[in-house]
């Protein structure tokens, strides 16, 4: 299965997005459950819309309250939360309003809205390393991360042995770099509940050299833990964690074989590690051992439905068992949460008719909008080669070009090449060869072929020099550099 960084582009000529939907054309003419935990995490998000905050503070409690009996396992009273934490950032009003309506010595709703305001902060960070992630990116994480710690430091004055609670401040600690705090943080955990999972495991997550532990901070960690807390429930928990990060570097390496076996060992000592699952259904999947792999990536699925990476992965695994017909909607519902690589299958399938299915400009048309509501540049470019084509709506240049726009301005490549193919040609558009030649050296910029072969092919050997290599030479020899510095003596002075 390609990650789901993999480009559109193929050939020169046309980006993928567009040779396949012009494909689809051609080709269509001539064809003419979960249990109990995921039934309740359904209702939590219904009743904060509905604003029914007692009935939704009485189903949270009830919950705490079978994870402190034990009866309802430690990520399975995650999984409840995630459905609320995962909302988008328009319901925070609503988390607001729950917080009014219960009164200061409520901790319940101040916990769902830390963990709301956590995940908040997560997102506006990015996944990215932190030497590529922007200021305003951390400015908004630190934000929403100090109101989740007020409302975590809130909730745990008032929720009994409140292992999330310290879970969450651990969490972000980690992300702060503030080790002192971190460990101040377990040591108080662990005193309010000698059987708690999740402050255990956030601790450990700090331990790793990402996030400025030394090798074999963790392994000292989790070995004095044992001796400390022989009987925890966290035991176990921990010792897979090693295990996952023991096969990091061999599914980095592609030594699939060597990472599934570790995957595998981690599951066997936790079995709902439903991240853990997908991975090692995708080891399995890169040896081929496809039937191992769609077993476990079901497994991950059956414990969290609405995850775009295990639906990609599933529809993958179908597709490459002939099973085409079976994947296609799993692609459609991953693209329409997100997954690149899946809106690029789905549209492979619905637009030029890939893995032996007919095309269907309508499916094809339907991935697209539900990439575009999942803000994916892929999805505005893709409408754009709806227009452009005519494929399912009347063929439309002028609007085909909006599109690339949007998806170009978003720092799309093929779109940027695209849209500098009608530039120059007036195409659906005004002709404006300046523009296109813009439109091309930033594609080429990202790493699109087609930025460069376009260029090439349209400007003589002395205009590329005066049009591209200069302005390029310019641009990375005087101005980055100059930028960077700038960029270092601004944060120097705190400004």
């Amino acid at each position: 299965m390609p990650s789901s960084s993999a480009r559109f582009v193929e050939i020169p000529g046309r980006s993928l997005i567009l040779r396949l939907l012009r494909a689809g054309v051609a080709a269509f003419l001539l064809a003419a459950g979960a249990g109990v935990a995921a039934q309740e995490s359904a209702t939590w998000p219904q009743l904060l819309e509905r604003r029914d905050f007692a009935a939704l503070t009485a189903a949270v409690v009830t919950a705490d309250a079978r994870r402190r009996a034990g009866e309802l396992d430690f990520r399975a009273f995650r999984r409840l939360t995630h459905a609320l934490s995962d909302l988008p950032a328009e319901a925070a009003p609503q988390f607001e309003a729950w917080v009014a309506a219960a009164g200061k010595d409520d901790g319940i709703p101040r916990l769902m809205r830390a963990l709301f305001f956590n995940a908040q902060g997560w997102k506006a960070r990015g996944n990215r390393l932190a030497r590529e992630t922007s200021a305003d990116q951390f400015a908004r994480m630190e934000s929403n991360f100090d109101r989740a710690v007020a409302d975590a430091e809130a909730a745990r004055a008032k929720v009994e042995r409140c292992d999330v609670c310290y879970a969450l401040l651990l969490d972000m600690a980690k992300a702060r770099g503030r080790r002192e705090d971190a460990d101040g943080l377990f040591a108080e955990a662990m005193r309010a509940d000698p059987r708690a999972v999740a402050a255990p495991e956030a601790y450990l997550e700090g331990l790793e050299p990402r996030w400025g532990g030394r090798p074999g901070d963790a392994q000292a960690f989790v070995a004095r833990f044992k001796q400390d807390f022989p009987t925890s429930p966290a035991r176990p928990v921990l010792e897979a964690n090693l295990l996952v990060e023991r096969a990091e570097p061999h599914s980095q390496a592609k030594r699939y074989g060597e990472a599934a076996v570790l995957f595998q060992q981690a599951i066997d000592l936790d079995p709902q590690r439903y991240r853990t699952l997908y991975r090692l259904a995708y080891a399995q999947g890169m040896l081929k051992q496809f039937d191992k792999a769609l077993a476990n990536v079901d497994a991950s699925l059956a414990i969290m439905p609405k995850r775009g990476e295990s639906l990609a992965l599933r529809g993958w695994l179908l597709a490459e068992l002939g099973r085409a017909g079976e994947a296609a909607p799993d692609l459609e519902r991953a693209a329409g949460l997100g997954d690149k690589w899946a809106l690029r299958e789905a549209l492979l399938i619905y637009a030029r008719g890939h893995r032996g299915l007919k095309p269907d400009p309508e499916k094809s048309w339907r991935v697209c909008q539900a990439a575009l509501k999942a803000d994916l540049a892929e999805g505005y470019a893709c409408t754009g080669g709806h227009y452009y084509f005519g494929l399912h709506v009347a063929q439309d240049r002028p609007e085909a070009a909006k599109w690339f726009r949007i998806a170009a301005d978003r720092g799309f490549g093929e779109a940027m090449a695209d849209l500098g193919v009608m530039l120059w040609s007036g195409d659906g558009v005004a002709k404006d060869e300046d523009a296109a030649i813009a439109y091309w050296r930033a594609a080429k910029r990202t790493g699109e072929e087609r930025g460069e072969q376009k260029l090439r092919a349209h400007l003589s050997g002395w205009r590329y020099f005066a049009r591209v290599s200069l302005p390029d030479w310019w641009a990375d020899v005087v101005v980055t550099p100059l930028r960077r510095t700038w960029d270092t003596i601004l944060t120097l002075l705190g400004w």
